[in-house]
Order: structure tokens, then C-alpha cells, then sequence
């Protein structure tokens, strides 16, 4: 199961497809925001541009999926969910996978990976240890 783009996410799906990680700029507050949106959270701002972002970030949470909820993740249990503050900006959350290969714990420092799945790219995360 891959998401699929809708008319105020299709950029971000656009950019990631060209393993780029980015979210919306307020073009009044200046705030970065994610999930994308017509308006801004904080100041209500209708104008809004897309920015690259750095691609790391510290995990805050984690969930481990033991059974199958949906058929299109029955190869992939168990299966880590995350949630990753971005270095861009504090408070800025963004979720993924994380890779197998990484254990998660609190205060990890994060990198994303980019994979791609069939016709959508889709973000995973990966300890950072530069």
C-alpha cells in the first residue's frame, strides 16, 4: 500500500520521486509545515512555497507492527513506524519507516533514505553516523 498524491501533497510526491525531501514554507510566518496544507497551522497564511529540506532529524517515536493491518505490508511484519523531528526546524514531524537494519532508540540521530516502490518513492530512516 503506497500513498498517493492529492492536490495539496502532489509536490512533496513529485520532489520525493526525485529523492528530494521537502515540505511548505509559509510565505507570511516563515514556518515550515508538514503534512502540506492549504493553510498554515500557525498564522492561518494562505501562500505557501516548497523548500528542500536536510534530510535528518532525531527519532522521537516509534511503534513496532506485529500483524497484519493491510495486505499491501503483509511481506514487511514486523515493521517499525517512526516519527522524526527534522533538524530544518524544531517541532517539524515527519513519519516513515525506519530501515530494518536500525534499532530504534530515543534521541537517535536520523538520516532519510529514499525508496523507490513500484511508480512512488517513500521515505525510510536510517541511523546517521557521520
Amino acid at each position: 500500500m503506497i500513498p498517493h498524491a492529492d492536490a495539496d501533497s502532489r509536490a512533496f510526491w513529485d520532489r520525493l520521486e526525485r529523492h528530494e525531501l521537502c515540505a511548505q514554507r509559509c510565505d507570511d510566518c516563515g514556518l515550515l509545515r508538514f503534512p502540506a496544507a492549504p493553510l498554515c497551522p500557525w498564522c492561518r497564511g494562505e501562500q505557501a512555497d516548497w523548500e528542500a529540506l536536510s534530510g535528518r532529524g532525531v527519532l522521537r517515536s516509534w511503534t513496532v507492527t506485529h500483524r497484519v493491518a493491510h495486505p499491501g505490508f503483509a511481506d514487511r511484519v514486523p515493521y517499525v513506524s517512526v516519527l522524526v523531528e527534522l533538524a530544518d526546524q524544531p517541532g517539524l514531524l515527519l513519519y516513515g519507516l525506519l530501515d530494518p537494519r536500525t534499532e530504534p532508540a530515543g534521541q537517535l540521530p536520523v538520516r532519510v533514505e529514499f525508496v523507490d516502490e513500484g511508480d512512488r518513492t517513500t521515505v525510510r530512516w536510517r541511523k546517521d553516523v557521520r
